[in-house]
């Protein structure tokens, strides 16, 4: 029970709420897209999410392992299970396989183009690992990944690809770009010390801040025209703006003179906004 607990901490799964929730707004309007006021079958349910728990367990996983060396420095991370030594490199290895079996295996029972596309998925969630280590452009690779959630969760409803997932997929990139561009400034001066790639340490905080606005607009600025090309209802512009709120807000709380409510703008608010938007979304389904 404790090595669950420390492999748990270690894949900070509690941060799926940052994508699960899309891919369920992925899912729902998959499944309305093929009738209206069809709700997804419990089989669609149970493999969108594990497919999603997989997936985002196996990259922070994998994470973990590829920065073992650079955690083991930082004044913070170093108190991770695996840097610590309280989680071995094979360990977590196996976490990571086990979740990979379970992403593919999802995929397998959803249908034939899930599968198909899944190798992709798995590509990008592993590559973007790597990516601090040689390039600035590695803060927008968060976006990338978390923009297969709504794709794959719709193909996975419908077995097709269509405009739909794409939009929702921009509107998750442009979202969690933003976000995180937003939480690499935190560690600016570390990165600048070890070497390691960020658009931060590339552009400096001001300018990091200011692109991180612009897409949290674009992200809300395409939420809008989704939710008039699909004619959704009320309680989906009530979302809207209550998430158009949040982002504002974390915005507001966070200078580049000041970075001290960060992490509070970061995850908590990233949180809230998806889950709202979610939530409202389903709602405007259902009216």
């Amino acid at each position: 029970m404790k090595k669950l607990g420390l492999i748990w901490e270690n894949a900070k799964f509690s941060r799926i709420i940052f994508v699960l929730p899309f891919a369920y707004i992925g899912m729902f309007l998959a499944a309305w897209s093929l009738s209206p006021r069809r709700a997804p079958t419990l089989a669609e349910f149970v493999w969108i999410t594990l497919a999603m728990a997989s997936a985002r367990t196996l990259t922070l996983s994998l994470n973990r392992i590829v920065d073992k060396e650079l955690d083991s420095r930082h004044p913070v991370e170093r108190f991770r299970p695996v840097p610590a030594g309280l989680l071995s490199v094979w360990e977590v290895l196996a976490v990571v396989f086990v979740c990979l079996m379970l992403l593919l295996f999802s995929a397998w029972q959803l249908n034939e183009l899930s599968l198909k596309l899944a190798p992709i998925a798995v590509v990008l969630l592993v590559g973007y690992n790597y990516t601090k280590y040689f390039t600035w452009a590695c803060n927008f690779g968060v976006g990338l990944t978390q923009a297969c959630g709504p794709v794959g969760a719709w193909i996975g409803v419908t077995g097709k690809l269509s405009w739909e997932p794409v939009v929702l997929g921009l509107i998750v990139f442009f979202w969690g770009n933003g976000f995180d561009l937003m939480q690499t400034c935190r560690d600016v001066d570390f990165d600048r010390s070890q070497g390691t790639h960020s658009f931060a340490v590339r552009f400096g905080v001001a300018t990091t801040l200011s692109w991180s606005s612009l897409m949290h607009v674009v992200a809300a600025a395409l939420l809008l025209m989704l939710g008039i090309a699909l004619s959704l209802g009320w309680p989906y512009w009530v979302g809207i703006v209550g998430g158009g709120v949040i982002l504002l807000y974390q915005h507001l709380i966070v200078h580049p003179t000041d970075l001290s409510r960060i992490n509070f703008a970061w995850v908590d608010l990233n949180g809230y906004f998806s889950i709202i938007v979610m939530l409202f979304t389903l709602g405007a389904l259902v009216v």
